[in-house]
């Protein structure tokens, strides 16, 4: 559909106009200077404004002291916060440091607590990975589940007998 059937009606181009001779002289040579003029020196009107005009600035513009006072706080503000920043930076840091002192003493007192807890955490990890499994062989095999994974396991076991027997071999080598 076009613009037309629309009922859109583009605006007419921008047109030129030059004024007789006997008006054009009229207009006095200071104010002439401001406008635009072809070769002969006529000044030109057109039937539209400019499409880039400049919108004047409107309201109030800030006093040079108001705007120095505002550099300065500006300045002022920067520096208060990057000594902050690095206060904190440092307060960190001495924290950071007063943990690892008292972690490193820790860890000695309780080493037994910990490498109990590894083992733990080593023997959940099998439970559930055996429990994962298990699930997994019964969703694929059904009822027949066990027979499979005896069958994979056997497998596997053969594999590792294999790979311990061709380190070796390399070993000798």
């Amino acid at each position: 559909m076009s613009y037309q059937a629309a009922g859109y009606q583009a605006p007419p181009p921008v047109e030129t106009y030059r004024l007789e001779h006997y008006a054009d002289a009229a207009i006095p040579p200071d104010v002439k200077q401001w406008f635009q003029t072809d070769e002969q020196g006529k000044v030109v009107w057109f039937t539209a404004p400019p499409g880039n005009l400049v919108e004047p600035k409107r309201g109030f513009e800030h006093s040079a002291k108001y705007l120095a006072w505002r550099v300065k706080r500006d300045e002022d503000v920067a520096r208060l916060r990057k000594e902050r920043e690095v206060a904190e930076a440092d307060k960190r840091e001495s924290e950071r440091d007063e943990t690892r002192r008292k972690g490193g003493d820790a860890r000695k007192e309780a080493g037994v607590d910990i490498e109990e807890l590894k083992r733990r955490a080593v023997k959940m990890f099998e439970e559930r990975m055996t429990d994962v499994l298990v699930l997994d062989y019964k969703r694929r095999f059904g009822e027949n589940w066990r027979e499979a994974a005896d069958a994979e396991l056997r497998r596997l076991q053969e594999v590792q007998v294999e790979e311990a027997r061709a380190g070796e071999e390399t070993r000798k080598v």
